[in-house]
């Protein structure tokens, strides 16, 4: 519920986002998961996709990680171009983003407050939105602008059409 609520704050529409039926904190790396992101990523035509950085602490997010790049192999899915890997709030220390894009304060705010909807999370100490902005800050720092996100690459690919 949570999750719904903040994916609204963005912006998301609910008929854009897909549950398996995988367990909470158990999401396996097999097969059927990687064919169920798979046929998402190729019916939907993605082209870009956000996930957590594989150095997460949570076992769930480096799953999903793994699980979209298996989905994103070449051979099988020639849409999505790039996967952009982002610091998440249990991402271990070791995070080296190459991958900067400037946001204003209107978006980071925008991005506080749909990390808000995350109650139980902020309750239980995980999601630290103090922390967020601080991390937007010291990203923007390095590119002279006062906010930025920061992504490791997982993959990239451009075709003569994009250079």
């Amino acid at each position: 519920k949570e999750g719904i609520s903040s994916l609204k704050e963005l912006g998301i529409k609910i008929e854009n986002v897909f549950f398996g039926e995988f367990p909470d904190g158990f999401i396996p790396v097999d097969k059927n998961s990687i064919s169920f992101v798979e046929k998402i990523m190729n019916d939907k035509s993605i082209d870009r996709v956000y996930t957590h950085s594989p150095s997460d602490r949570h076992q769930d997010h480096r799953a999903c990680s793994n699980i979209v790049s298996a989905a994103a192999r070449p051979h099988i899915n020639q849409k999505t171009k790039e996967i952009l890997l982002y610091q998440g709030p249990s991402t271990k220390v070791h995070f080296e983003p190459h991958y900067f894009v400037e946001i204003n304060k209107n978006q980071l705010n925008k991005k506080i407050n749909s990390l808000n909807k995350f109650k139980t999370q902020i309750e239980k100490g995980i999601v630290n939105t103090k922390a967020i902005k601080s991390l937007a800050e010291v990203h923007g720092s390095y590119h002279n602008t006062l906010y930025a996100e920061a992504f490791e690459i997982n993959h990239m690919f451009r075709g003569k059409d994009d250079i």
